[in-house]
């Protein structure tokens, strides 16, 4: 699998930096260091955010970050990543096309993305995906 640890970290920055996400940016805070970066479990404790195996980032954990309204595109650059929680993300609506990039992925949680009306085609180009736990998503159609 190509790419490293500084391009994973870069597209890291990217989606915290997007614009339109200003939420991921109030979430993570300003630390340049994603390893740094601090998320929440299912019980509401403080855990890292970023988990990083065999120099690659290989989770990231956007757990109760509840003023995400959309997912953005950069979340495709991250080759490495096997897991992907956005569980309690209650304000999530939508998530991009790019998330078909991710061929790594073999776990994606939206448990409780109550706002979140559709997927997106592109989902289904998730080989490795073998978990997907779309529970108590009350607006998917």
């Amino acid at each position: 699998m190509q790419g490293s640890l500084e391009e994973d970290f870069a597209a890291l920055r990217k989606l915290r930096d997007d614009e339109a996400s200003g939420a991921l940016k109030e979430y993570f805070g300003d630390d340049e260091d994603p390893r740094e970066w601090k998320g929440k479990d299912r019980w509401g404790h403080t855990t890292k955010a970023v988990t990083v195996e065999d120099d690659r980032v290989t989770e990231l954990t956007l757990n109760q970050c509840t003023k995400l309204t959309a997912l953005p595109a950069a979340i495709g650059e991250l080759k490495a990543l096997k897991r992907l929680d956005l569980s309690r993300c209650s304000s999530l609506a939508a998530l991009p096309e790019s998330i078909g990039e991710l061929k790594a992925l073999t776990e994606h949680t939206l448990y409780e993305c109550s706002s979140l009306a559709t997927l997106p085609d592109s989902i289904g180009k998730l080989g490795s995906l073998t978990k997907l736990n779309l529970n108590k998503c009350s607006s998917l159609t």
